[in-house]
């Protein structure tokens, strides 16, 4: 975050102050309740799992496919991409892609808030597609089933204010696939960087 407000990218009232004092500045993550958010005891998930016994995981997915009449089938890799649907959230690069992704062996999940003009879009993909959901609004509940259902959290952003959800989706094994901007440039380790401690994928 700091970087991108230094070179202009995020406007911010710091920047001059930043730019003058950046040897002495740094920043602190976001970071989550781990009691909450913690798939061997999250109470809002039927089949709890860990990283040792993660056979509940399949569980959890196939449930949500069920749900939302998607095909059941572990194999599929399903993802999720959601929370703020506007143009900041670079929802409109997932918009423009969806004919394809609908091609493509994956489910896809897209839940949260959209802006007005997006909903009657992201309310039709079930009747046009057999691989792509949308879940309006999701509760506590649904958040939790949702992650804890899923393989791959996408994010096209390309600039990150505040969001941490991707820390939470890859405390239940979920792998972040985002721009390397924010937050997401702070915690998400890529293969490239080191192979042992990879966690997720950063693009450019």
């Amino acid at each position: 975050m700091i970087n991108e407000i230094m070179s202009g990218e995020i406007e911010s009232d710091l920047r001059e102050i930043i730019l003058k004092r950046y040897k002495n500045v740094f920043g602190l993550v976001n970071g989550i309740d781990y009691g909450i958010w913690n798939p061997k005891h999250d109470y809002y998930i039927k089949h709890n799992f860990s990283d040792k016994e993660v056979f509940n995981k399949n569980l959890c997915k196939s449930k949500m496919q069920k749900f939302l009449n998607l095909e059941v089938d572990n194999s599929l890799p399903l993802f999720i991409f959601g929370e703020n649907l506007n143009s900041k959230s670079g929802f409109d690069v997932i918009r423009s892609q969806l004919d394809y992704l609908s091609k493509m062996n994956l489910q896809l999940i897209i839940f949260g808030e959209p802006e007005k003009r997006y909903l009657y879009i992201l309310k039709d993909l079930e009747n046009k597609y057999s691989n792509i959901r949308f879940v309006l609004r999701p509760n506590e509940k649904q958040i939790h089933r949702l992650i804890s259902s899923s393989d791959i959290y996408i994010s096209t952003a390309e600039v990150n204010f505040d969001n941490y959800f991707h820390l939470k989706a890859m405390r239940y094994g979920v792998v972040p696939f985002t721009y390397n901007t924010g937050i997401y440039a702070d915690t998400i380790v890529t293969k490239s960087e080191s192979f042992k401690n990879a966690n997720g994928f950063l693009y450019f």
